[in-house]
């Protein structure tokens, strides 16, 4: 599943949430915007007594032409 990147947009992040991808572990912000390949593998963590709210685009690898994307 390489052909997608994935977007993450914290929505609602209380404190104590990362994500961690390929090993590299890195905070949850609120109204932020974190980009990951998830063909890699890929865990979250909620460490607080509140949900976290977070919405979560795919879209096409930049690099993919056309003729891949059909």
């Amino acid at each position: 599943r390489n052909f997608f990147l994935t977007a993450h947009f914290g929505l609602s992040v209380p404190p104590d949430c990362s994500i961690t991808v390929g090993g590299d572990e890195r905070p949850w912000k609120e109204d932020d915007c974190i980009v990951l390949d998830t063909s890699f593998l890929h865990s979250t963590k909620n460490e607080s007594d509140e949900d976290r709210f977070v919405l979560v685009v795919d879209f096409w690898h930049p690099d993919l032409t056309v003729p891949e994307r059909e």
